[in-house]
């Protein structure tokens, strides 16, 4: 079975992966560095402009609907 992989910050979906699955990857909505090991999510690094722009992202899409 596949596990979902989300961003913990914007949770943008960044990849399926198997619980054996070893990754690390930058996201590329909102730039945080998160890795996935052993069927655990760790942020790694949030930077202030990431929280900015995922603050940015949240209000267009509230006013879009």
């Amino acid at each position: 079975m596949l596990n979902e992989f989300r961003c913990k910050v914007c949770n943008r979906l960044l990849a399926k992966l198997t619980d054996e699955s070893v990754v690390e990857t930058k996201c590329p909505r909102c730039k945080t560095l998160t890795s996935y090991e052993k069927g655990e999510i760790i942020v790694r690094e949030i930077k202030n402009e990431s929280i900015e722009r995922i603050r940015n992202f949240n209000s267009r899409r509230e006013e879009n609907g």
